[in-house]
């Protein structure tokens, strides 16, 4: 194919249709992409428990009445903590940071360990 540069204005012209169906082609690939990573993001989730809040950004799970669990992805990094709210209080009157991980496979064994812990703890307790 000749340079583009070099072509007259008419060449160039025939070409435009090409190139935008190149580039919405190109475009629906990534986007085919992105959507099958955040459902396997949002299956390995659900495999460990979790709900989905965004799909492929935030997660969580209810630890009681007034804790919950938050798995979110922060600047390309994934954040695990564990909020406490008292009833008709907007404020967490404390705040447990689990894990980080650069990926989310990273961050769901420390998750599950959590859970384990809180669910043996209530578990002992009755």
């Amino acid at each position: 194919m000749r340079n583009y540069d070099n072509m007259k204005a008419e060449e160039r012209q025939a070409l435009l249709p090409k190139i935008k169906r190149e580039k919405r082609s190109e475009g629906n690939v990534i986007e085919l992409v992105t959507k099958a990573q955040v459902e396997q993001l949002d299956e390995q989730a659900k495999g460990a428990g979790l709900m989905i809040g965004i799909p492929g950004e935030l997660y969580t799970a209810t630890i009681s009445n007034i804790s919950s669990l938050y798995i979110e992805r922060i600047n390309g990094r994934w954040e695990v903590w564990r909020e406490t709210h008292y009833p008709g209080q907007s404020e967490a009157i404390s705040r447990k940071t689990i894990g980080t991980g650069s990926k989310l496979e990273d961050v769901l064994p420390k998750v599950k360990r959590y859970l384990d812990y809180i669910a043996s703890k209530k578990g002992s307790a009755t």
